[in-house]
């Protein structure tokens, strides 16, 4: 799959993460994203929007729906535009069992904050690999 061809979902309460995330893809190529504040609304983002997510990147802490509710979501879904969409959740060290728990729930890996721009690019190039 091409770059172009990815469509991402970038899933945090805070605008300054969804904002640095929206630079680390475009500095790799990648063009086609959707921004959501947390997790109700990137619901609300795929049911007004028919179009496919490939790879949905999620904050774990968000209210009033958190990273783990939207996971769970997704993963339970007919909807053909998300229902295989890779899933990389964000957290921090004091996390680490909810990542985990989300992994469990098949998230296919976790982003440690603070992002770094070479880890998060390698973190996407492997999800993209199993596409």
């Amino acid at each position: 799959m091409e770059k172009k061809e990815i469509f991402f979902l970038i899933v945090d309460d805070s605008e300054t993460i969804r904002v640095l995330i929206e630079k680390f893809l475009t500095l790799n190529g990648f063009t086609h994203f959707i921004k959501a504040k947390d997790g109700q609304d990137a619901l609300d983002h795929i049911n007004a929007n028919d179009g496919r997510i490939d790879i949905i990147i999620c904050d774990l802490n968000m209210s009033p729906k958190n990273g783990i509710d939207l996971l769970k979501k997704i993963k339970r879904s007919d909807n053909p535009n998300i229902k295989d969409a890779k899933f990389l959740i964000m957290t921090c060290e004091s996390e680490m069992e909810q990542a985990k728990e989300a992994i469990e729930l098949g998230a296919i890996d976790y982003l440690m904050k603070p992002l770094s721009k070479e880890s998060f690019s390698k973190k996407i190039m492997n999800t993209i690999s199993k596409l």
